[in-house]
């Protein structure tokens, strides 16, 4: 089981991140990190609802052993 009670403060911490600059890539280091810790096959759908009326969905599959979070 992954405990998400604190997922907001760990979305958080990619706020003004160097590293995690697009809707993407965030939902792509979720699906690995999520991965990485339960040792199982993942999918994680992030939808991002934008102040400008729009809204960006993004899935990802990490698998265990690969090294993407695709």
């Amino acid at each position: 089981m992954l405990e998400v009670y604190s997922l907001n403060e760990y979305v958080a911490s990619f706020i003004g991140s160097n590293e995690v600059r697009d809707w993407e890539l965030l939902t792509q280091v979720v699906a690995r990190d999520c991965r990485n810790v339960l040792g199982v096959t993942v999918k994680v759908i992030g939808k991002y609802i934008l102040n400008i009326g729009q809204t960006v969905i993004c899935e990802c599959q990490g698998k265990p052993g690969s090294k993407a979070g695709h």
